[in-house]
């Protein structure tokens, strides 16, 4: 529910900013359930904070498949499962968009 809020939103201020002044608007997301770890890493002017691990991978590939079904939100096999009944969903090859 959170990431298609978030897309609707960037919808509704894209349509605001018809000059796309404001910013960019087009944003892909790929979900994906599992294990991850936060890594922090600082320097003397900067602090970053990085996601690793296998799941964190998994979820930036499900993301990268989005450019593939031209969809702007699909989910991993392992997340579609974790919201049977909770949601519907249309199969793009092995992962799934929301409906």
């Amino acid at each position: 529910r959170t990431a298609r809020a978030m897309l609707a939103r960037l919808a509704e201020l894209s349509r605001l900013d018809a000059y796309n002044q404001q910013g960019f608007y087009r944003v892909r997301i790929g979900l994906h359930s599992g294990q991850m770890a936060l890594e922090k890493r600082q320097s003397s002017t900067k602090l970053d904070y990085v996601i690793v691990g296998t799941d964190s991978r998994k979820a930036y590939e499900v993301q990268e498949e989005t450019k593939a079904y031209s969809v702007n939100l699909l989910v991993s096999a392992e997340t579609a499962a974790l919201l049977e009944g909770q949601a519907q969903f249309v199969a793009h090859g092995a992962y799934f968009e929301p409906t």
